[in-house]
């Protein structure tokens, strides 16, 4: 193939053998990469001879784990260059918003904001004026919190990702107010939240170029649950929603605008330890803990439709807390965490009172660690990789970490006070807690949290020595309100059976909890395969999600049929091929590439 366009397109070479996988481990192959730097840059190399009728695949930071990124053939746009910050504005409440390139990463972004700093080279008078209030404000903070910082902003916005942070400010989604994006072709969409919505199931998308494209859109019902599985469609819906989740299939965001929030004056984390007996399980206990600190308050996450998430709840209990236990639990390696309880508070809490509704609202972040995780991060420890870090006792056999965000110290302690109620309640101790409020002592409690991930993977690793084919198996389902014991006993029950290793963590607020089956040998990892399968098919029937939160990228395509059935993936896939007729974007992302478009249901009622 010819390479042009002023010499953006470059040969893949020994130097580019990275761009050719990301963190599934999964390997591509391609003939062809580019770096656009701006949006001209990107349409040269869309509009490139050299590439006309080529399959092109979207990269950003290429740490998804479902192979998005892998390219299988054909060309590759890395986005990883247009990282700009370019404008800001604020709106009549005073709420900062920011334009920027999808580039930038998350942890760049982060810094920038916290620091207050940002290039203004290039602004117009508007963003700066905008800039001189955000100097001024009180301190802002992007919500959207997934695990690798260095997620670029549009890969965040094409996999709609998420994060332990979701439970209480919900997915990228409601937190992107605009998307410049260029379709294959070369039209740009300015599309707008608020602006353009679509008529029952025909969404009418408007061109840079004045024409309209019309878009039938399939007729399914999304899941009950949080989700990053397929194209967000509804009646009625917002056309910005369509693109966000949509893996890089229907276009390139080139530009973005997001919403900020004020930080929360105070955050302290806390991790709650359960063990067994009397009665019931650790695993049961912390079930139950977590469904009475979800019943104080219910779900406070913003619902996955793009609508605005709400500020940071800074409203101050009425009761009268006890004192909060001492700021230096955790740095000093101690685990009583009582939140100074008393008599009163402890009966308050019980009662479930209107101060614990309060101060439970506050909660942003629950997440959950199984007996196995436990092991492994005394193992991990017993290996001197987790220096100063206070020792988990063998008897603990089940851990909730909590993120509190409040207002001022009463919300905090009223919290506390609260959750260990809650603790009381669910038949565990309120003094197996480990608290941290100081930025030293929370940085190892997040640093405990994500060495579980990090430690399986070395074991993977280990265990490939022997079995080279071999990875862990990782479930990315959630269920609905009501179904998480049902599903966590599913689990357990095919665990049992199967005699797998596996170890169980994640996002438990959200019903969103990872299974990880660790195999030996490819045998017990074609036995975790059967059972991810099995799985996919109940919490589909309860009308849960195959992928809550990493999208299905090129490894999960059969699940999506699973979850949506065949019929409705094929609107899914006449859907791509109404914008992308040759689908060359992202070909294999979500489903198979389709060679010509399937015919269109005629019904516009959602069905499931």
């Amino acid at each position: 193939m010819a390479f042009d366009s002023n010499g953006l397109i470059r040969p893949i070479s020994n130097i580019y053998e990275g761009y050719l996988c990301d963190e599934s481990h999964v390997a591509g192959a391609a003939e062809s990469i580019s770096f656009p730097r701006s949006e001209a840059e990107l349409a040269m190399v869309i509009g490139s001879d050299g590439l006309r009728g080529r399959p092109i695949t979207v990269q950003g930071g290429r740490t998804g784990i479902s192979a998005a990124a892998v390219p299988q053939g054909g060309h590759i746009i890395n986005m990883s260059r247009m990282d700009r910050v370019t404008g800001m504005r604020t709106d009549s409440a005073g709420k900062f918003y920011l334009r920027l390139q999808p580039g930038i990463t998350l942890s760049q972004l982060n810094a920038c904001i916290s620091q207050k700093s940002f290039d203004i080279s290039g602004w117009d008078a508007g963003s700066q004026a905008a800039y001189a209030a955000f100097r001024q404000s009180p301190v802002q903070f992007f919500a959207p919190d997934p695990t690798e910082a260095s997620a670029t902003l549009g890969g965040m916005a094409a996999c709609n990702a998420s994060g332990s942070l979701s439970y209480r400010y919900g997915s990228v989604r409601g937190h992107i107010s605009a998307l410049r994006v260029m379709l294959i072709d070369g039209r740009v969409l300015d599309v707008q939240r608020g602006a353009n919505f679509a008529a029952g199931r025909l969404l009418r998308l408007k061109a840079g170029d004045g024409g309209c494209i019309p878009l039938p859109l399939p007729g399914y019902s999304m899941p009950l649950a949080k989700n990053a599985a397929g194209y967000y469609v509804d009646d009625d819906m917002d056309a910005i929603d369509l693109f966000i989740g949509s893996g890089g299939t229907l276009g390139l965001i080139c530009s973005m605008e997001i919403a900020l929030l004020r930080r929360p004056a105070h955050v302290c984390d806390s991790m709650c330890f359960f063990s067994d007996g009397p009665g019931r399980s650790a695993e049961e206990k912390a079930l139950l803990f977590v469904s009475l600190l979800r019943s104080c308050a219910g779900s406070p996450a913003a619902a996955d439709t793009g609508a605005s998430p709400a500020s940071p709840a800074s409203a101050a209990t009425t009761a009268s807390p006890a004192s909060p236990a001492s700021a230096g639990a955790l740095a000093a390696g101690t685990s009583s965490a009582s939140a100074g309880r008393s008599t009163t508070a402890a009966a308050t809490i019980s009662g479930r009172s209107t101060a614990a509704a309060a101060t439970t609202a506050n909660l942003a972040a629950i997440e959950y660690f199984d007996a196995r995780s436990l092991e492994i991060l005394r193992l991990k420890a017993a290996a001197g990789a987790l220096p100063d870090m206070p020792a988990i006792p063998e008897r603990y056999g089940a851990a909730v970490c909590l993120e509190l965000h409040s207002g001022n110290p009463d919300d905090e302690a009223g919290l506390l006070i609260a959750a260990c109620g809650c603790m009381e309640d669910a038949g565990g101790d309120a003094d197996d807690t480990w608290i941290a409020r100081e930025a030293s002592a929370k940085a190892k409690l997040r640093m405990l949290r994500h060495a579980i991930p990090e430690s399986v993977n070395e074991m993977i690793g280990q265990r490939r020595q022997a079995s080279p084919a071999i990875s862990k198996i990782a479930s990315d389902i959630a269920v609905p309100d009501g179904q998480l014991e049902r599903m966590v006993g599913i689990y357990r029950a095919s665990i049992a059976a199967s005699g797998l290793d596996c170890a169980v963590w994640g996002h438990i607020g959200d019903n969103h909890l990872h299974v990880n089956i660790l195999p030996h040998d490819m045998g017990e990892f074609a036995k975790g395969k059967q059972l991810l399968a099995e799985w996919a098919h109940e919490a589909c029937a309860m009308g849960g999600t195959v992928s809550a939160e990493h999208g299905i990228g090129k490894l999960k395509t059969e699940y999506l049929a699973i979850m949506y059935g065949e019929a409705h993936v094929g609107e899914m896939a006449a859907l791509k091929l109404a914008l992308d007729p040759e689908c060359r974007l992202s070909p294999g992302v979500m489903f198979a590439a389709p060679t010509a478009a399937p015919a269109a249901s005629p019904s516009v009622a959602p069905t499931r």
